[in-house]
């Protein structure tokens, strides 16, 4: 499947899908100012997939979104251009914003995962931010990559490994001397999850793949990933521990200032009043769905 003369483009977007998985991606694929050569690899492993894609692929940028993510109709120029102007950089990725035709829900969830409070460092891939000429896995994702060709000769995608795949990408592809860079004007529409139960398996997986992509001591080093792990872990706790002293509630009454403010921050930006007040909840629910996959994988590795 192509789009827009093969021999004038310069990017082979690689999609990823499983069977009969509905394509959303293809129309904003076609409806790019340049022309994109899309690959679509259908199979249940997306890593079996993207490496399937790149093995087609002949042009000098290969790319990667999801399925479901919408292209901005300038993203490939985008990309284009990004690599004209920083020669030195192998692989790029940029911002996967809401996308305002999803439900209320997904939006919201969208908005919690874009603040520093509810995701840290990685907060930058669901809101633009500052170009990064010295990116890692933290700021960019699969949903939003474009790479040289030339990175498939050091490194490829972990086949044995979902999710967590494309950090783990990232990750090897630095650790081969790859250049990693976050353009925010590299933008892509990304649907969400629309319920809360869905949001839950997506975060605990994102938890357990934490574990699985480190080693013991790498993740030790990174201490920053057990932080909600700690958090379930005390709020499970806390009917004993109120018991020895009413100060063990200290903690937990500091965690929900910090989520109203950061919410209150979240509601001017997006100028929704509600969030205040919707937010902090959503925060909550999503630290502890990633602390339950953190435990969870962390234990069954343990035995």
């Amino acid at each position: 499947m192509e789009t827009k003369g093969e021999s004038a483009a310069r990017i082979s977007l690689v999609i990823p899908v499983g069977k009969g998985t509905p394509i959303e991606a293809l129309p904003s694929a076609r409806a790019q100012t340049r022309p994109v050569v899309v690959l679509v690899e259908e199979g249940k492993n997306p890593s079996t997939n993207r490496n399937r894609g790149v093995q087609r692929a002949d042009t000098p940028l290969v790319a990667f979104t999801n399925a479901h993510t919408l292209l901005r109709e300038d993203w490939a120029e985008q990309a284009e251009q990004f690599f004209l102007d920083h020669p030195q950089i192998d692989i790029v990725g940029g911002p996967q914003l809401n996308y305002s035709g999803d439900p209320y829900f997904a939006r919201l969830s969208g908005d919690a995962l874009s603040s520093p409070f509810c995701t840290g460092g990685m907060s930058q891939r669901y809101q633009a931010r500052s170009l990064n000429l010295d990116a890692d896995e933290a700021c960019v994702t699969s949903a939003n990559l474009v790479c040289r060709r030339a990175v498939f000769e050091r490194v490829r995608f972990d086949e044995t490994l979902y999710p967590g795949e494309d950090p783990k990408f990232i990750t090897d592809a630095r650790k081969a001397g790859c250049k990693v860079a976050y353009a925010p004007n590299l933008i892509v529409f990304n649907r969400r999850r629309a319920t809360l139960q869905t949001l839950a398996r997506q975060i605990f997986n994102y938890g357990a793949a934490r574990v699985q992509m480190h080693a013991l001591g790498e993740l030790f080093r990174a201490p920053q990933f057990f932080v909600p792990a700690a958090l379930l872990v005390y709020l499970l706790a806390l009917p004993l521990l109120i018991l020895a002293s009413i100060w063990t509630l200290a903690p937990l009454g500091c965690y929900f200032l910090l989520a109203l403010w950061y919410a209150i921050r979240r509601s001017v930006e997006c100028r929704r009043p509600e969030y205040a007040l919707l937010l902090p909840c959503l925060f909550l629910w999503i630290h502890l769905a990633y602390g339950a996959g953190f435990l969870w994988r962390l234990l069954l590795g343990i035995r």
